[in-house]
């Protein structure tokens, strides 16, 4: 199984592109994080605000960690 971080060119939304032989499925982040699978839940990308490495599972469907999700929210 293979395993890439890919971004789509027309609507920028990120997606884990997994290569299993000669089947390609896309998973959205938001989907992939919930995966019971670990190499999936698990694969580690870059948050896209602060560049920072995170595994999947720690990012929302945006591909935001916590702390930039919530920069921008006041109390």
């Amino acid at each position: 199984m293979t395993i890439t971080s890919v971004r789509s060119k027309s609507t920028g939304d990120r997606f884990l592109k997994i290569e299993e032989g000669a089947r390609k499925e896309y998973l959205p982040l938001g989907i992939a994080s919930l995966c019971v699978d670990k190499r999936i839940s698990g694969f580690r990308v870059r948050c896209t605000e602060c560049r920072e490495v995170f595994p999947v599972r720690d990012l929302n469907e945006g591909g935001y960690c916590e702390p930039c999700a919530c920069a921008g929210i006041e109390d």
